[in-house]
C-alpha cells in the first residue's frame, strides 16, 4: 500500500466527543470451511460475552457441499438466534456493504472462526473509557504473556483495563504494536470503515495485512493509545489453515475431517477449552471432540 496516496486523509472520527457512552457494539465474524469451529466460537460467545451486542454478522464461505451442510447445521444449532448469516460472494464488497449499513458513531468488533472467548470478563470498565483519542480495544493481549520479540510497552494500569502507546517498532513487532487485528479488537466504526474502504484485499488475511500497512498513515499514527481488558478473554486456537494468502502456524488438522466429524454428531467440548491457561494470543487449546449428547451435559 502506498502511504503517500493516503497521506493527507483526515481522521473520519475527528471532532467526535471524547466520551459518548451510548455507542452500540456490532460484531462481525469471518468464517471459511470451518463450521464446527465456528459453532464452538458461537457457543463461547453465548457463555462468556457479557456486553450487549447490537448485531452479530457471520460472513462465511464454503468450498464444497459438505461444508455448506456444515454451515446449515451450525446455523440451526446456534445458541444465539439473532445472527445475520451471509454467504460470501465478493469478500471486499460484502464487507463494505455490511459496514455501510451501520451507524458511523457505533463501535465494531471482529472475530475469526478459530477464535474462542475462553472466559467471562467485565468489559464495562474499558468500554466506558473508550474515547476518540484511543485507536482500539484489545480483548486478546495480556501483560502476563511473554512477548515474542522481547518488547513490552509502559502500561498505565487502570481499574479493569490497561492503557499503552502502540508505537511502531521496526524490529520489535508483537501484539502490543499491532493495532489492526481481527482477533477480538474493537474500533470506532467510522474509522475502520474509512480504512477498509481505502485498501485492497480479497480475504481476511489480506484485509488484516492491508490495515496493518495503513498504520503508517499520519492520522492513524497520531492516535497512539490502545486499551485492553483485564484479564484477556479471546484467544486464537490455530488448528488448521484454510486461507491461501500466506503461511501461518497451525496444527495441520484437516478442516474436511473436522467437518465430517461435525456432520456425524461430534462437537467441540468447550468446557475443555475454557480450563486451558493460554500463554499467548495464539495458543494450542486442542480439539476435544465429543458426541453431541455428552457435549450438552
Amino acid at each position: 500500500m502506498s502511504v503517500f496516496r493516503h497521506y493527507f486523509k483526515k481522521d473520519p472520527h475527528e471532532g467526535a466527543e471524547l466520551h459518548s457512552g451510548d455507542q452500540r457494539l456490532h460484531l462481525v465474524i469471518f468464517s471459511k470451511d470451518r463450521p464446527c469451529q465456528l459453532a464452538s466460537l458461537l457457543e463461547s460467545l453465548q457463555d462468556h460475552m457479557r456486553w450487549p451486542l447490537a448485531s452479530i454478522h457471520v460472513l462465511f464461505k464454503s468450498t464444497s457441499p459438505d461444508f455448506e451442510a456444515g454451515y446449515a447445521l451450525a446455523r440451526r444449532e446456534s445458541p444465539i438466534r439473532d445472527i445475520h448469516w451471509q454467504k460470501e460472494g465478493s469478500f471486499r464488497s460484502d464487507l463494505l456493504s455490511l459496514l455501510e449499513r451501520m451507524e458511523g458513531r457505533d463501535l465494531i468488533m471482529f472475530l475469526v472462526d478459530d477464535d474462542i472467548v475462553f472466559r467471562s470478563v467485565d468489559l464495562a470498565p474499558v468500554m466506558k473509557h473508550f474515547r476518540a483519542d484511543h485507536l482500539f480495544i484489545s480483548l486478546r493481549v495480556s501483560s502476563a504473556y511473554e512477548p515474542l520479540q522481547g518488547w513490552m510497552p509502559c502500561f498505565k494500569q487502570e481499574d479493569g483495563f490497561l492503557m499503552w502507546e502502540w508505537r511502531f517498532h521496526r524490529r520489535k513487532s508483537n501484539a502490543w504494536n499491532y493495532p489492526f487485528s481481527l482477533d477480538g479488537n474493537i474500533y470506532h466504526l467510522d474509522r475502520i470503515r474509512s480504512i477498509i474502504s481505502s485498501v485492497d484485499f480479497k480475504a481476511p488475511n489480506s484485509l488484516e495485512a492491508a490495515m496493518h500497512a495503513y498504520r503508517h498513515v499520519p492520522w492513524v499514527k497520531r492516535i497512539r493509545t490502545g486499551l485492553a481488558c483485564v484479564p484477556p478473554c479471546v484467544v486464537n486456537n490455530p488448528l488448521n489453515r484454510v486461507q491461501t494468502e500466506g503461511e501461518t502456524a497451525h496444527k495441520n488438522i484437516d478442516p474436511a475431517w473436522i467437518n465430517a466429524c461435525y456432520l456425524r454428531g461430534q462437537r467441540i467440548d468447550n468446557r475443555q477449552l475454557y480450563v486451558q491457561n493460554p500463554g499467548h494470543t495464539h495458543w494450542d487449546l486442542g480439539l476435544p471432540l465429543t458426541p453431541l449428547a455428552e457435549a450438552l451435559f
